[in-house]
């Protein structure tokens, strides 16, 4: 009985990666071309902008990782990779989690905490 129960827990595991997967490959359209960027430009910016929002699901699905702001991914990030986001603006965080939410891949839980700027912001969490 009890490896009838592991068998489902892998099964139901293997489904949500490949719904996430799905989710994920929609993601096309993540930069947004506010400064009318085109050609070679263009393409680079929407490969950085996806590639960051790739990045910052997989924190959310570290097992270390439970509810967190755009202000402490931020600071993982730069911790991690200072070359690659020492520059990188946190509005570039907001965005990402912004373009997860919207393919309900993260939500926005009702816990507040104090933001770089001594503001509360929001906390998100991974949809299960």
């Amino acid at each position: 009985m009890n490896q009838i129960f592991r068998d489902m827990d892998k099964i139901v595991e293997t489904m949500d990666n490949a719904i996430n997967q799905l989710k994920l490959t929609k993601m096309k359209d993540t930069y947004f071309n506010t400064t009318n960027q085109s050609g070679e430009n263009l393409k680079y910016y929407k490969r950085k902008a996806r590639s960051q929002d790739e990045e910052v699901l997989e924190i959310f699905k570290s097992p270390y990782t439970r509810n967190v702001s755009p202000e402490m991914v931020m600071g993982y990030l730069k911790a991690k990779d200072p070359e690659k986001y020492g520059n990188t603006p946190l509005t570039s965080v907001r965005r990402a989690f912004s373009n997860l939410k919207n393919r309900s891949l993260i939500y926005k839980t009702g816990t507040l905490v104090k933001g770089d700027y001594g503001r509360p912001v929001h906390v998100w969490a991974l949809v299960k």
